[in-house]
């Protein structure tokens, strides 16, 4: 029993032994990182609630697996095909999360906005609006001691959704297609939206304007008849 929960040893070597629990969840509450292992300075993560699903505790890893929730900042996005998994409670606290998200558009930048995604996202979306609902795909990796090199990636599914990326930039209007993103910017993918009167179809994203990655510039094309 000295060595409960038979996780690794100093040299990365598993101990023998089996400590494994399985707990369904219902309506719970999950903060996959608390605020107290934030800095003062930080903006919340939004918990995510109404969670149902597995909680799987093994050894020294904690899961949460094949989960539905919402977020508590954006009560209208649904959370679906959930996963949240920390490889080592113990050492170099970790948290990896993948998820499918569906609702308006709009709560899914103001969640951006007020989380530390808008830093991880180098303020990117910052300025932006839209309407109308969207799919999204999300992926995170959260090093708690070391925020500084977290990482997020993902898609956004629009379905004719208007969008101003910022409040001098024309609108959107109708736009469909897919833009990808992750920490280093995002990227149009068979963009078409209503634009001046016209159709368009629009490509590109955002780019690095400084060497070091400090800072993004916009960068889009635009073809059509206007």
């Amino acid at each position: 029993l000295n060595h409960v929960p038979f996780g690794r040893d100093a040299h990365g070597v598993d101990h023998p032994g089996t400590f494994r629990f399985e707990v369904p969840l219902s309506n719970a509450e999950y903060r996959f990182v608390p605020r107290y292992l934030q800095d003062d300075a930080d903006k919340p993560w939004p918990a995510l609630t109404g969670l149902n699903g597995m909680l799987v505790i093994d050894k020294s890893s904690l899961s949460v697996l094949d989960a539905t929730a919402r977020f508590s900042t954006a009560p209208d996005i649904v959370v679906n095909n959930l996963s949240a998994h920390i490889p080592d409670l113990g050492h170099n606290l970790a948290v990896g999360i993948a998820a499918d998200l569906h609702g308006p558009l709009e709560q899914a930048l103001h969640l951006t906005r007020q989380s530390p995604l808008s830093d991880i996202l180098r303020n990117g979306l910052t300025k932006a609006t839209a309407t109308g609902m969207a799919d999204i795909s999300l992926m995170l990796g959260l090093p708690i001691m070391h925020m500084d090199v977290a990482t997020v990636k993902g898609t956004v599914g629009l379905q004719d959704n208007d969008i101003r990326l910022s409040p001098a930039s024309p609108l959107l209007g109708k736009s469909r297609g897919t833009v990808a993103f992750d920490e280093k910017g995002f990227a149009l993918q068979g963009v078409t939206a209503n634009l001046l009167g016209g159709k368009a179809e629009l490509t590109g994203g955002s780019v690095a304007a400084d060497r070091n990655g400090n800072s993004r510039d916009v960068k889009v094309d635009v073809q059509g008849e206007f």
